[in-house]
């Protein structure tokens, strides 16, 4: 993989986790796609609440990455793909940070366990 894909990748993580801190001391700046019926059933089943999925995010490093960005086909923005044993289990995460520059969020569309093997091209 060539040094400016890696670098792309690595400026995304940046850019999400100091999203994510700025919303320690401002409040939330993360959403979770609770209505997904499989994002909630990997919270119940690893024992994780909100504040460990912002932790694991915040754990994320480039040889997570397994895709991405790929473009979403319901609200502009890229989406990229991640990969991160939790608690012993493999769990697919896919988020893209949506809003303005002023008010940017990071949503976490995909938090559950793999339907198929994830791949991890940087590990």
């Amino acid at each position: 993989m060539s040094t400016d894909k890696i670098q792309e990748i690595a400026s995304f993580l940046r850019t999400v986790k100091l999203i994510m801190q700025l919303g320690k001391s401002e409040g939330a700046r993360f959403t979770l796609a609770t209505v997904r019926e499989k994002n909630l059933q990997t919270l119940a089943v690893l024992e994780l609440d909100l504040s460990d999925v912002a932790d694991v995010i915040m754990s994320l490093s480039t040889t997570d990455y397994s895709e991405g960005p790929l473009k979403d086909s319901t609200i502009k923005g890229d989406l990229w793909v991640f990969g991160k044993v939790v608690k012993g289990s493999e769990v697919y995460i896919k988020l893209k940070v949506i809003g303005d520059n002023r008010n940017q969020q990071v949503a976490i569309l995909s938090f559950h366990q793999p339907e198929r093997k994830i791949g991890y091209p940087l590990k």
